[in-house]
């Protein structure tokens, strides 16, 4: 798989975070669109979008916060989320409605401690990746990244 640069996706969260809102359902008008072109979007469109910017269009991930996790689950390798915690590499983590449940109804990505996603408060932010709305995720992957 093409790792994601983190240095693009840097760029891409910059250029978004404390401008574009959250608004369910919404996504970018296209996968490379510039980030200006875009004022409100999901958490699963902001990975999905933030994710093919930074492998230049390498690496498309399905839309919804389910199939991503399907998706996941068979293409990139499991990890616990507390080890997130401090690491250099890049996460996506999902959260479920229930405890326990595989359904996911949140995805983000995590990198330095601290998440990048577009959550229903705040739009695109970043929150440090402890945040109790964040605990107990379904499922934990590491995304193959640039160091």
């Amino acid at each position: 798989m093409t790792p994601v640069d983190l240095n693009i996706l840097n760029a891409v969260w910059l250029h978004m975070e404390g401008r574009v809102v959250y608004r369910l359902g919404a996504k970018a008008p296209s996968l490379t669109c510039d980030t200006s072109k875009i004022t409100e979007i999901d958490c699963s469109g902001f990975v999905r979008y933030a994710v093919a910017r930074a492998t230049n269009q390498a690496v498309i991930l399905p839309d919804g916060s389910q199939a991503q996790k399907e998706w996941a689950s068979v293409n990139l390798e499991p990890t616990s989320y507390p080890s997130a915690n401090g690491a250099t590499g890049l996460y996506i983590a999902f959260l479920s409605p229930v405890p326990g449940d595989d359904w996911p109804r949140h995805v983000w990505l995590v990198r330095q401690s601290w998440t990048r996603e577009s959550c229903s408060s705040m739009g695109v932010c970043a929150r440090p990746w402890s945040h109790p709305k964040l605990a107990n995720p379904s499922g934990c992957f590491v995304l193959p990244s640039t160091k």
